[in-house]
């Protein structure tokens, strides 16, 4: 029986060789909710076998910094730094089924450290008018 491509892309060996048919590739956002506003998004690349993330926040264009880059075979780990307002975050993806993945973030805020667990969605080329659209 074959692997499916969900199964195929968790299966693989911490430093395995990734490429631009992973199902995380892609730019994503978070899944609308009542609490959230949607602003943020995360472009997953495969280059050269290796996983590269870039972010920004779509409301001021301001992008974050990145770094830490870490695939294990099932999760793709990496930092978060954005400049103006010096927020750091440590943030774990993982794939889920239907064009979707799961985002673990943890941070501080106010001196406390919190968690929290998002959905988020793939989001296709931009239309004509400049807006993006979920896939």
């Amino acid at each position: 029986m074959k692997k499916s491509r969900l199964a195929k892309a968790g299966a693989s060996r911490r430093g395995a060789v990734v490429d631009t048919n992973h199902p995380l590739v892609g730019t994503w956002e978070e899944v609308p909710s009542h609490w959230s506003t949607g602003l943020t998004e995360f472009t997953v690349s495969a280059k050269k076998g290796k996983f590269f993330v870039t972010g920004k926040d779509r409301e001021d264009d301001v992008a974050f910094r990145i770094s830490g880059t870490q695939w294990d075979g099932e999760a793709l780990r990496f930092a978060s730094f954005y400049p103006p307002t010096k927020h750091k975050a440590r943030n774990v993806l993982r794939v889920l089924p239907r064009g979707r993945m799961s985002w673990d973030i943890t941070t501080t805020f106010d001196d406390d450290p919190c968690s929290e667990r998002e959905v988020w969605r793939k989001v296709r080329s931009q239309s004509k008018h400049g807006k993006t659209k979920p896939t």
